[in-house]
């Protein structure tokens, strides 16, 4: 017999039935092979069948298969008597902008970089209370890491918030390693200068911050991209030009909202 606990895990993990089954049969058949060879048993391929059923049965009663290892064919399963719970379905999920707490004003960042490492760039965009639109930068690094870009957005967006009067802040970005970073005040020493500015930038201020799913972060994304591929100095000097266009796109997204 197939000593199938040595298998079960990755098959459990990777493997779907019709991967399996084949090799039942080639090791069914091969016993059948030597039964007929040296212990002079008639050949039946219903044996080598039953065998392979009663196998798999053996294999369920013993957990080591799941619903997903079945995937397309849950319906010969159920005929040969195979039944797995039902998972419960997850309800989709409206991703959308939140408006920041009255009061308060919501910045959201990004970075990227092209080759992590690679030609890097930092963005984001800071809105009030009321969805308004009020600064964004596009920032190029150079070449950095993303994770790197990201947390220097973070550490930008702070700082020009702080320097336009903000005392109450949310930032929000969509890279989990780098808020995890900030929770944790670890790194290396690239990281841990921009943690420091950040902790001096946070002193007189109320900052909140928290994950947001990249389609929610998307109008951070676009300057974020974009400062890749120009020079930091030429960015920020055009960030200003391009006000008035932001400010139309501003109010184009807005009528989007839920």
């Amino acid at each position: 017999m197939i000593q199938f606990w040595k298998l079960s895990s990755p098959f459990v993990q990777h493997g779907h039935i019709r991967i399996l089954i084949p090799i039942l049969i080639l090791w069914f058949a091969w016993r059948m092979r030597n039964d007929v060879k040296f212990n002079n048993i008639r050949f039946s391929a219903q044996r080598i069948i039953r065998n392979v059923c009663a196998y798999l049965s053996r294999l369920h009663k013993a957990q080591g298969m799941k619903a997903k290892n079945w995937k397309g064919d849950l319906l010969v399963a159920a005929k040969m008597g195979f039944f797995f719970p039902k998972t419960t379905p997850q309800s989709p999920k409206v991703i959308r902008w939140r408006y920041p707490i009255e009061g308060w004003w919501k910045l959201n960042t990004d970075g990227a970089s092209k080759g992590n490492p690679g030609c890097a760039g930092a963005g984001g965009i800071i809105r009030d209370c009321h969805g308004r639109f009020i600064l964004e930068f596009p920032d190029g690094l150079g070449v950095q890491t993303n994770t790197y870009a990201a947390l220097y957005a973070i550490v930008r967006g702070l700082q020009l918030t702080k320097n336009a009067g903000c005392t109450h802040l949310e930032v929000e970005s969509d890279a989990k390693v780098v808020l995890q970073l900030i929770h944790n005040n670890a790194g290396d020493w690239k990281v841990q200068h921009l943690l420091t500015r950040l902790q001096i930038l946070c002193r007189d201020m109320n900052v909140i911050f928290s994950h947001a799913y990249r389609e929610e972060n998307q109008p951070a994304d676009f300057p974020a991209n974009q400062a890749c591929h120009q020079n930091a100095n030429d960015m920020l000097l055009r960030a200003e030009g391009r006000l008035a266009s932001l400010i139309r796109l501003d109010k184009l997204l807005s009528n989007f909202r839920f």
